[in-house]
């Protein structure tokens, strides 16, 4: 048998040069295959990454991932409720662009370059028991997050930029639906002395600026029916917090300030009232809370200062509206002896806007007076 002449040196260079060569479009292949279906690995990583921390179901419609940016885009983000509660989402947010600091990835201290969130929606539920939605996804997410920082330790971050704009939360309370419009958040270098960790990131972010925070528009809906779409709207609100008593169960909130509150009071023509509905569906809210779930909660709040720079009534009768102006109402040192819980707190504010109207009462009478005389039908000539 003839033996085949060994191959020059030359050709295993060339051989081995070859095995490189194809080494490397391999390569380049597998990682033009990961680069343009990175949105879909993104996806397969994400959705259920979050749909485990928050313990329901979690759609984003679109996902795209720029790995040579290191930026995700989401568009459309939704948090479904938790069992028990309303079809609708918990939260809900148009787009999402996070940009991240490539190396950080596999630190445990993350570094965010910019976080912008856009068309953020928080829906906000309370059944008749005292339960929420959003409690209840929060101890789902606190209970996921000691899991995770007991197997993998726990990671600290830094964000040197974040910004929300269009956010609000719409609050849904004895069937009852406000909408609360917050003005946009703008923040940078949290967490630039020392990373944080995520309930420090999210205590950070919910009371940025030292404790104050800015509402620009509640809307508290009128039942059903009714020709003003709403009972309550409050513009221009202002609240400070004292920051030192925090993470405590005791609040003291320094002061809180209202622009403008229009306060609407409807009687149609079957006589049905929106004030008498809606005291009836809180005291029903109350009777069941107490069968349920008998306290009032363990925090307890006091308000050194709340004030209401413009107070207006505005009473309707039949379609026909009237204003009358009720003036400026200010109260001191609420629950300074003796802090309330929320609840309570809640109905003394509501006994002290109610004694303030009733104050008024010759402003009122007259407004009531000309009212009825203006809807009063015209007698018929005989």
């Amino acid at each position: 048998m003839e033996n085949k002449p060994a191959l020059p040196k030359k050709a295993w260079w060339r051989r081995a040069g070859y095995w490189t060569l194809a080494t490397v479009a391999i390569l380049l292949l597998a990682c033009t295959i990961l680069y343009f279906s990175s949105d879909w690995i993104a996806r397969m990583i994400l959705v259920p990454k979050l749909a485990g921390y928050c313990g329901t179901k979690v759609t984003i419609e679109t996902i795209h991932c720029s790995p040579e940016q290191s930026r995700l885009d989401l568009e459309n983000l939704s948090i479904a409720n938790p069992k028990g509660f309303s079809s609708r989402p918990a939260l809900f947010i148009q787009t999402a662009a996070i940009d991240v600091t490539f190396a950080s990835l596999w630190k445990e201290e993350k570094e965010i370059e910019e976080l912008n969130i856009s068309g953020l929606t928080l829906f906000y539920e309370q059944l008749a028991d005292g339960r929420d939605n959003l409690s209840v996804i929060k101890e789902n997410i606190y209970r996921k997050i000691q899991e995770s920082s007991k197997e993998d330790g726990e990671c600290r971050y830094r964000v040197k930029k974040l910004h929300v704009s269009d956010a609000r939360v719409v609050l849904l309370i004895n069937n009852q639906e406000s909408i609360v419009k917050i003005d946009d958040i703008e923040m940078c270098d949290i967490g630039a002395e020392k990373a944080l960790t995520r309930d420090e990131l999210a205590a950070q972010i919910l009371l940025h600026y030292s404790g104050k925070f800015n509402v620009s528009e509640i809307a508290i809906r009128n039942p059903a029916g009714f020709t003003e779409k709403d009972f309550i709207h409050i513009n221009n609100l202002s609240v400070e917090l004292d920051m030192t008593g925090l993470p405590h169960k005791h609040y003291r909130i320094k002061s809180i300030d209202i622009g403008t509150f229009s306060f609407n009071m409807e009687t149609l023509a079957d006589q049905r009232n929106n004030m008498k509905e809606i005291a009836a569906e809180v005291v029903a809210h109350q009777a069941q809370k107490k069968l349920s779930s008998p306290s009032d909660g363990d925090e307890r709040i006091e308000i050194d200062e709340f004030c209401i720079q413009n107070m207006t009534l505005v009473i309707s009768n039949n379609g026909v509206s009237k204003r009358v102006p009720l003036g400026k109402l200010e109260l001191k040192a609420l629950g300074k002896k003796k802090p309330y819980g929320k609840e309570k707190m809640a109905l003394k504010l509501m006994e002290q806007v109610n004694a303030f109207i009733n104050n008024s009462g010759s402003k009122v009478s007259q407004a009531q007076d000309e009212l009825r005389k203006e809807t009063m039908p015209a007698p018929q000539n005989q």
